[in-house]
Order: C-alpha cells, then structure tokens, then sequence
C-alpha cells in the first residue's frame, strides 16, 4: 500500500475517532469503548506502516535521484522550490540548511562520494541541475488567477546544464557535454584496420592495430564571484533566475576556455590549441595576418589525415572575424574570406575564449588563434554536482559575498588530426 492510500485511510479513522475524543471517558457507552479500542488499534497499525512505507519510498527516491531517473510530479514540485539565493543565504548566517535544500545537500554528499569528492560547502546534486523544474510566472504575476499569470506556469525543465550548455558556443558546434560522469572514462584514439583481397583458401592475417588510451578524469574547477547582500535580500523569479545565470556563466567560461586552450599542465586540462597531434598551419617568423592561403592550408591539415567529420566548423575570435572580412580571396575579386557565418562554406563560430594575445617572434602579445577541426572529437566532461562555498567576510567593507563555486570536469579529444590550428595571425 503506498503512503497516500495510508494516510487517506489514517484520515478517515481520526474522522471516526475525533467525536469519541470530545467525549468524557465517563460517558462511554460499551458500544463506545469497542468502538474506541478497535478504531485506536487500527490507527496505531497504520501510523506503524505508513512510517515504514514512507521510509521505503524515501530509499527508493533517493535512488531514482543518483540515477537521475524521471521524477513524479509531486517530486517536481518539491525539487522546484530549491532555491540557489536560500541555500547562499544559508551558508552566508552559518545556520543548517532546511526544506529542500537541506535533502539536496545530503544527496549531493552521496554523489560526491561516488567519485572521491568532497563538498566543502553548500551540495547541490546532479539530479537538480539536469532535470529542474521552473515556475515562468513573471515578477509581480498573480499565479493563482488565470489572466494574472497563472497561465505562465509550467513544468519547464529550465536545467542548469542545459542553460551552461546553451552559454558554451562548442556544443552547437558538435562537441559532446557529458554531464553526470562517475569515475574515470576512458577514451580510445587512433587505430586502423587493414582490409586486404585475400584468395579463396588463404588465411588473413591479424593486422595490428595501434590504439592510444587518453583517459578523463575528474579536475576541479573553481569558480569565483561576488554577489551584494542587497541583491540576496530580494526574492523573486528574477532574481534567482539572475543568480542562477551568474553560476552558470562562471562555470561556463572555465570549462571552454580549458577545452580551447587549457595547458594540459596537471591539473589543468588540456584543450584543443595545446594538444599534441593536431595540424599546425604556420603564418610567418613574426606571425602574418591571416589570408585565403591560410584557410586552404588548414582544411588540407585535417583531410590529408583522412580525419574531416560530420561537424566541422571553424572557430576563432572576434579580431579574427574582423580582419577576414576584409580579406579577399584574391585581389580585386570582392570575394571574402568570411561572408555572413561561414568561412569557404564551413560554419565559422566567434568565441573571445580563443586567445588574441598569444606571442611569435618579435609580434608580442598580439597574435590570434583560428581552429579548423570536426567538433564531434571534443568532449567536456562534467562529474556530479556543484559545491557553493561562501565567504561573508573577504568582500564585507564592499557589502558583498564572495561565492565559490567548485565541480569537477575534463577535456577529450578523441582525435589530434580531426584538428589544424594557425596561432600567430596578426589582425592589426
């Protein structure tokens, strides 16, 4: 029996117990005292099962949270009131969480676990940040009258990494966001086999096939920014919605800036630019400004290693995008190199996380990257859950918080030659 049906019947026993309970014992009939001991017994039977039926569906909840399953409305409803601003506010007095936000805590303790992390403050789990539903009632909206607003709310699933993955310009571009991940996860790159025509009778022989292991494992990433006490204070939709932004952004900006130039210095990942094995398409001792040569050059890096995809796309910053639409594939041709969002029929994506100031020879600080590549190689890991740190003291003569916000990803490319890079092209 599931604890609605329990409580339904606990309600309907109080019911015919409450008039015996107004009653004087003196006054009992014995068609009253049977009544009572009989009505009573079966009330103390259910109040023992409902705890036990709710404890049951307790484990079983929390289960279905670290494995990320579908949710029912009324746990819907319950994850959708967790609120960043309370549990910031929380850790900001030094008092324990409550409600939800104290459940999500302990489950995001459970999942830390599971990869040898540890929170060190306030635990948001994975099952909150990919499957969280939010009310769309606008501030200053009246949810219970229809006309007001109440037709604005919805169980929208408005996910947390589903918002990081729309601030990340590489997975539009084909990149693969691989969210929740325990434990390492091995990837395998490189390898071929060898097909060879073979007469009827002859025997094959094994090829042998060279395979490389690149392993992603979980490195911190930490997040810092400053929320003011009289922002916190405030507790509408938008407000937490602008919280919740700030978070995301952050966390979105450190995970692709080490999938686009991580160092691969420990722990740092390392990301595309950095990666040992990808083309390399080379302007000049002193870098050179970018031109149709060069363009040529680094899509013939990646099909001459037979290593172009389904999703390649060129990506570079905006100095790049400004020089190449005023470079002409030759001379006098009012043909760009750049025209609308392409570069020679490829998408071309503008990111200012691909650097401007990298350095060739004397050209100092002023050299740009343009990445030529098929995205689907790239992989961002992303383990678990968020841990929220905050610091009410740091920052206290300026009336804000410091926040901390650490998780735990990786980069992977699966392929080095699915990539060619030019790093010293010069824009001005």
């Amino acid at each position: 029996m599931k604890s609605k049906e329990l409580r339904e019947k606990r309600a309907a026993l109080l019911k015919d117990l409450e008039p015996l309970a107004n009653k004087k014992a003196a006054e009992f009939t014995d068609a009253d005292r049977n009544m009572w001991t009989e009505k009573h017994s079966q009330l103390v039977e259910v109040d023992n099962d409902l705890r036990i039926v709710l404890q049951q569906e307790e484990v079983l909840k929390s289960r279905a949270l670290s494995e990320g399953k579908d949710l029912s409305n009324q746990d819907r409803r319950d994850i959708a009131r967790y609120s960043f601003r309370k549990a910031i506010l929380a850790g900001l007095a030094k008092t324990d969480l409550d409600g939800i936000e104290a459940e999500m805590h302990q489950e995001a303790i459970r999942e830390a676990k599971a990869y040898g992390g540890i929170i060190r403050g306030i635990g948001v789990p994975y099952l909150l940040l990919s499957k969280r539903p939010m009310s769309r009632a606008s501030t200053g909206q009246n949810i219970t009258t229809a006309a007001d607003g109440g037709y604005l709310v919805q169980e929208e699933p408005l996910m947390y990494f589903e918002a990081l993955r729309n601030k990340l310009v590489l997975p539009g571009m084909g990149a693969r966001l691989l969210t929740g991940l325990v434990g390492d996860l091995p990837l395998i790159e490189g390898g071929s086999f060898t097909a060879s025509w073979l007469a009827e009778d002859a025997e094959d022989t094994a090829t042998k096939v060279a395979f490389d292991e690149f392993v992603m494992q979980p490195k911190r990433l930490q997040c810092t920014g400053a929320l003011s006490y009289q922002l916190l204070r405030q507790s509408t939709p938008d407000v937490e919605r602008l919280i919740e932004d700030e978070l995301v952004m952050a966390h979105a900006q450190g995970l692709q800036l080490a999938a686009i130039n991580g160092s691969g210095t420990a722990p740092t990942p390392r990301g595309i630019l950095n990666k040992v094995g990808i083309g390399s398409v080379v302007g000049g001792t002193n870098g050179l400004a970018p031109a149709w040569s060069h363009i040529v050059d680094l899509e013939s890096e990646v099909m001459i290693d037979n290593a172009d995809g389904p999703s390649m796309a060129y990506l570079t910053n905006a100095k790049v995008r400004g020089k190449l639409k005023q470079v002409e594939k030759a001379t006098n041709t009012a043909q760009f190199v750049w025209v609308g969002n392409e570069i020679n029929g490829y998408p071309a994506v503008v990111t200012n996380t691909v650097p401007s100031t990298l350095d060739k020879g004397t050209s100092t600080g002023v050299c740009s990257a343009i990445i030529f590549g098929d995205f689907s190689k790239l992989f961002i890991g992303q383990w678990g859950n968020l841990d929220i740190i905050v610091d009410p003291y740091s920052l206290k003569k300026k009336a804000e918080v410091e926040v901390t916000v650490i998780s735990y990803g990786d980069i992977g490319i699966l392929q080095p030659e699915a990539f060619a890079a030019m790093k010293d092209a010069l824009t001005t």
